[in-house]
């Protein structure tokens, strides 16, 4: 939508200010569609549909967007559901 006009200040001007930022976040998502969809198109070995692509990509920027904290505790969660499999399976003493 923001690359059809060639005079920028003229769209800009044309609006009320308390659009901008919804304008700003829509130019924002179609621009980040686009380019998820020239990168899936790209792909001639696609097994997803484009959403189940785009939900898949957004879903792993989401996790890398965790905080130190979550990270370290699921990395805890994980040690300990780990050494209770181990315990269960004759791994006695493991981990302590």
């Amino acid at each position: 939508m923001f690359r059809r006009y060639n005079d920028v200040s003229f769209l800009l001007s044309s609006m009320r200010f308390s659009d901008l930022p919804e304008f700003i976040k829509t130019m924002y998502q179609e621009k980040l569609d686009d380019d998820l969809r020239e990168n899936w198109l790209s792909n001639p070995f696609r097994e997803k549909s484009f959403e189940e692509f785009k939900d898949d990509l957004l879903k792993e920027h989401a996790d890398s967007l965790k905080t130190k904290t979550e990270v370290e505790t699921e990395a805890v969660s994980g040690m300990n559901e780990a050494l209770k499999l181990l315990n269960t399976l004759g791994g006695e003493g493991v981990g302590s």
